[in-house]
């Protein structure tokens, strides 16, 4: 029943959050001859395998840290309250956070440029890849882990913060970079 939900969850999610902004991204780039085209996508891809991969290792290290500090707690009055282990903790939500939005982002820029040089293949294959890893790792964060469900000590507010970021936000980073993009189009064309 699990991987029908994730079906379901990852098919709805995905055409929402990636593909429709993605064919809507594609629309508002405008294509531009750029010359050694192919050594600027090489460099790019270089950087965007690497932040891939960062991404799946801090994750990878993020599910563990928190599966081992919220496995023996007791959710009382809905949430339960993460008390162990706090320095690891707060360095991989940190560093997560930074490489999510990082990744994001660079995702973003990627994509355009090879929108802009008719790589149009290619930058959806990009975008794809980074919404296939935010989808998963958004679903296990909620529905395996149940981090909803929990936070820090009252006191941990930056650390609460984070979580909740990580939590709500990282999901809806590229769909909110190509709506600000397409809205500054208009302001572009006047």
């Amino acid at each position: 029943m699990m991987y029908l939900g994730f079906a379901l969850f990852f098919a709805f999610n995905f055409s929402l959050w990636f593909m429709l902004p993605s064919f809507l991204f594609k629309s508002i780039t405008k294509k531009k001859n750029i010359k050694r085209k192919d050594k600027v996508i090489k460099h790019d891809f270089i950087i965007y395998s690497t932040l891939t991969v960062l991404y799946i290792m801090i994750y990878l290290l993020y599910y563990r840290y928190f599966y081992i500090a919220t496995k023996d707690i007791d959710i009382s009055n809905g949430i339960g309250y993460i008390t162990s282990n706090l320095g690891n903790l707060s360095l991989i939500l940190i560093f997560f956070t930074v490489i999510s939005v990082a990744y994001g982002i660079f995702t973003f820029k990627f994509s355009e440029k090879l929108f802009k040089v008719n790589e149009i293949n290619f930058g959806y294959t990009v975008i794809s890849i980074y919404g296939f890893l935010s989808i998963l790792t958004y679903f296990f964060s909620n529905s395996v882990l149940l981090l909803t469900s929990y936070s820090f000590d009252l006191s941990q507010g930056f650390l609460n913060l984070i979580l909740n970021i990580n939590n709500e936000f990282l999901l809806f980073l590229f769909p909110f970079l190509v709506f600000a993009k397409f809205a500054l189009s208009f302001n572009e064309e006047k």
